[in-house]
């Protein structure tokens, strides 16, 4: 359990301070500040689902089971 949070500690700090700093060292200029609203704006949100989803273990069992009921309401109709 342990090793699990601090993962996920580890994978945060990359994701919210290491991918930024990247981008603006590496990436000249505005296009810095660019990819800094890409990371905001496509990377966080996605990264954010993930990591609620492996929080939540039964997440996925929701997902699935609501999947399942919209497949079984196509079909009867």
């Amino acid at each position: 359990m342990k090793k699990n949070i601090i993962l996920w500690m580890a994978a945060s700090a990359v994701v919210m301070l290491a991918f930024p700093w990247l981008a603006v060292t590496f990436v000249k200029g505005d296009a810095g500040m660019a990819v800094c609203f890409l990371l905001f704006f496509a990377v966080n949100p996605l990264y954010s689902v993930l990591i609620g989803a492996f929080a939540g273990k039964d997440a996925l069992g929701i997902a699935a089971m609501l999947i399942s009921i919209l497949i079984r309401k196509k079909t009867q109709k």
